[in-house]
Parts: structure tokens; sequence; C-alpha cells
């Protein structure tokens, strides 16, 4: 009995990692860091509290990120922005934080979802992007 509950346990768990959405480099023709992200719950679910988890290291200061959500034609679903003009994680110290989120619009079967990490200039220093349903 313990040896089917033991297969049955790392069946589950390996299937539960499995399935995590993974987070990407944005533009292979533009190469920027591409800090850690996950949500959670994973996957994304319409009008559910989401935490979006951030980790890293870049090498300019971070001072605002950017949540965006696109269509397979490229047109944007949702956006949300958080910036951290008054308290910027200084370049080369490793960050560890969560975005709270929640989408209230539906989702089509094929999205984007992209994390944008900015400097004070508001140039991109950092990108992270998944693709759902592609």
């Amino acid at each position: 009995m313990n040896q089917k509950f033991i297969l049955a346990f790392i069946l589950l768990f390996t299937l539960s990692v499995t399935n995590a959405t993974q987070f990407y480099l944005c533009r292979p023709e533009e190469p920027l860091p591409v800090p850690n992200v996950t949500i959670d719950p994973d996957p994304l679910t319409v009008n559910t509290d989401t935490v979006f988890h951030v980790s890293g290291t870049l090498g300019s200061d971070l001072y605002g990120i950017s949540i965006i959500l696109e269509d397979a034609n490229t047109q944007q679903i949702d956006y949300a922005s958080y910036d951290f003009f008054d308290n910027p994680y200084k370049a080369g110290s490793p960050f560890n934080f969560g975005l709270n989120y929640k989408i209230e619009k539906n989702l089509p079967s094929s999205y984007t979802i992209a994390v944008y990490f900015f400097d004070s200039e508001a140039a991109e220093i950092g990108c992270a992007a998944t693709f759902i349903g592609f």
C-alpha cells in the first residue's frame, strides 16, 4: 500500500512541476537579461488574485516593472505597472518579491505574458515572456 501511495505522490509531483508556466527571453534579436518569474496560482485564471514572483540580479537599477498580456494578434489584453522610484533595487543586488495582479477580462485560447523590467529612464533592462496556447 505504501509503495502505491509513494508512486502516486511522485507522479502527481512530477506532473505539477512539468506543467508550470516557463518564462523565456522576450526578443532574441534584442537579448536582455531574463529574471526569474513564476505565477501563483499557475495557470493564470480570470478573477483570481495572482502573485507574480520575480527574482534575479540586473546590471542597472530597477525602478519599475510592467506586466503586459497580448493576444495572438499582439493586441493588448491587459496591462499593469509597478514602480519603485522611492526605493529602487540597486544594480548588481539580488531582488526577490511578489507583484499582486488580477485579470478581470476573459483570456483567449492563445496569448502571451511579458514582464518588462525598467530603469529610471523607462529603458528596458530585463524581460521575461511566456506563450500560452501557441
